[in-house]
């Protein structure tokens, strides 16, 4: 068996280990649009709940699913790579297209960089988000990455815990991301990167940025510079204090969340009523 199948079987094997809070999310709506949500690197769909349960109450139908390595362990997401990631969202988001009128995306974090992928390979997509988009990797977190070979034999796992990723204390506390990364799994957060920034003039949908100016993880200018690069003709900047990187679910998330569902309302078509009675809360 050839590595890459074995590993495929070890994911496969693993895949009952996913933590119920990690689950995807899916939620039916009213309405014929969905939105797609992708979350970001090494943590899993639990970071967008606030926004699916939003968006689900307005009529939409959701989707947020976990991409192949996360939510189960660490050792999972250390052999995972770029390519399954966004395999993966592009399946998902073929297969609500199929089951759709038309079908939004949100992105967080790396999520962000994966849904400006689909997005440049889907013209139509009526309305795209990137929240705290993870569009530039520091220079020192693309030489660990280089070094991959000889850095993951040495120190093995590295902590990736940032204390301001998510400020609000009770939520960082609710947080399931694995907070360990390897120098390999660095390697292909940065192919995603990569790949993302080469597609940004490619992109044609509406979008709107959303990014903390006291992010710990990506600089202020990230947000005026993918602005600059986006193909869109309509796109817009939006700056909030406050949160950290994880800002669905930070202080000022309330914000982010309501700029997020007045984006895709505004941009896809036939409107679905803006409470639904039948909405059930996320737990």
């Amino acid at each position: 068996m050839s590595r890459v199948a074995s590993q495929a079987k070890h994911r496969v094997d693993r895949s009952t280990l996913i933590r119920p809070v990690a689950s995807p999310i899916e939620l039916a709506g009213s309405s014929n649009h969905c939105v797609l949500m992708v979350h970001g690197f090494g943590d899993t769909p639990q970071t967008l709940h606030y926004l699916a349960a939003k968006m689900h109450a307005m009529g939409y139908r959701v989707s947020v699913p976990l991409l192949p390595g996360h939510g189960t362990t660490p050792e999972e997401f250390f052999v995972s790579t770029a390519e399954e990631w966004v395999f993966a969202a592009r399946a998902r988001l073929v297969q609500l297209r199929e089951r759709s009128r038309s079908v939004s995306l949100v992105g967080l974090s790396m999520g962000a960089a994966i849904a400006a992928i689909l997005a440049a390979e889907f013209a139509d997509i009526p309305a795209l988000v990137l929240l705290s988009p993870y569009l530039v990797v520091p220079r020192f977190l693309r030489a660990i990455a280089s070094m991959h070979r000889v850095v993951d034999p040495i120190f093995g796992p590295l902590n990736a815990r940032h204390p301001d990723s998510i400020r609000d204390p009770d939520e960082r506390k609710k947080n399931v991301g694995y907070g360990v990364v390897t120098a390999g799994a660095l390697r292909q957060l940065c192919r995603v990167v990569n790949r993302a920034t080469a597609d940004l003039s490619k992109v044609r949908s509406p979008t709107l940025l959303i990014q903390s100016v006291d992010d710990p993880r990506i600089a202020p200018d990230v947000g005026v510079k993918t602005l600059a690069q986006l193909g869109s003709v309509e796109k817009q900047l939006l700056g909030i204090g406050g949160a950290g990187h994880i800002i669905t679910v930070d202080y000022g998330r309330d914000r982010v969340i309501s700029e997020t569902a007045a984006w895709i309302s505004d941009h896809a078509g036939d409107l679905p009523p803006r409470e639904s009675e039948a909405a059930h809360p996320i737990s």
